[in-house]
């Protein structure tokens, strides 16, 4: 959940909740199955609701995940920083970064998108200039 949550330094409080209860916005925690059949928790924020859960997005990716309800297992209610700020999630500050950056998600995810296969092409071709 980078830019909002800094692994290892924030720390966050999750509330139990069903799918049912998620609004657009929320940051829901769920469990993704990994192919070993052991989970892996993610964060990532609702998008939109669906008929069988959720559609989720890390505020820094560019793919969507579908999540049903028997993923779900929360809802972060609290995010304190190290410097001992109380709950970021009440600020003015956090409401503008929802507005901002996460509301239009749609064209973030376009334009993360198109900067990364840009990146992507520029390596490539500088990778190929190179002297060997």
């Amino acid at each position: 959940m980078l830019p909002l949550i800094r692994e290892g330094l924030d720390t966050i409080v999750v509330a139990p909740c069903s799918a049912g209860d998620l609004v657009p916005m929320d940051v829901v925690l769920y469990e993704r199955e990994g192919a070993e059949g052991d989970g892996t928790y993610v964060l990532h924020r609702v998008v939109a609701g669906e008929a069988h859960g959720v559609l989720a997005l890390g505020d820094n990716c560019t793919w969507l995940e579908e999540v049903s309800p028997s993923q779900v297992r929360g809802v972060l209610v609290g995010l304190y920083r190290p410097d001992g700020r109380a709950n970021v999630l009440g600020t003015c500050r956090y409401r503008a970064y929802v507005a901002l950056w996460c509301r239009p998600w749609r064209a973030r995810v376009a334009l993360l998108g198109s900067c990364r296969r840009l990146r992507r092409r520029v390596g490539l071709t500088l990778t190929g200039l190179r002297p060997r």
